[in-house]
């Protein structure tokens, strides 16, 4: 009798676990980066892709460009909030990666990650405008996404990502 209600307990824990995983967790999206061909290149930029996904299909980032700005090298893209736009709990968390001689999706030696708050932008269109600097943004090769509370932030996730380290 006891050992069933040992193993009735764990799992409740185990499903409640299973429940509450998506709340305590950020769900992450990690999107490849493609540099444009020399052909397609046109005013310093280097890439430029139309959106790239979060964990949520209404908010995203658009226009993501690495490109040569008046200060040097820039990252530029919009935040497109939708439903969440005004919520002050939950933020945009966004890190780009680089991939190494050995073949492994990394963060940078000093990790670039950034938090965009929801409560910022034109609350008309639900988007906001970012230019950053960005001195690494020519040899990033993935951005991960991720939907945050606060600014907490995400681990770094290191992989494989080509037949290098396979």
């Amino acid at each position: 009798m006891a050992r069933r209600i040992g193993y009735s307990a764990a799992l409740i824990i185990c499903l409640i676990a299973t429940c509450l995983a998506p709340f305590l967790h950020a769900a992450k999206v990690i999107t490849t980066l493609e540099p444009l061909l020399a052909s397609t290149k046109s005013g310093g930029v280097i890439f430029q892709i139309e959106r790239i996904p979060t964990s949520d299909p209404e908010v995203y980032l658009s226009n993501v460009t690495c490109a040569l700005g008046v200060f040097g090298q820039e990252i530029r893209y919009e935040v497109a909030s939708g439903s969440v736009f005004g919520n002050p709990k939950k933020m945009l968390f966004v890190r780009t990666y680089k991939t190494d001689d050995e073949g492994f999706m990394r963060p940078w030696q000093n990790d670039d990650y950034r938090w965009h708050p929801f409560t910022a932008g034109d609350p008309d269109s639900r988007r906001q405008s970012i230019e950053l600097p960005d001195q690494n943004c020519h040899k990033a090769t993935h951005v991960e996404t991720s939907i945050v509370r606060g600014e907490r932030v995400v681990p770094a996730t290191v992989r494989c990502v080509t037949a290098a380290c396979r």
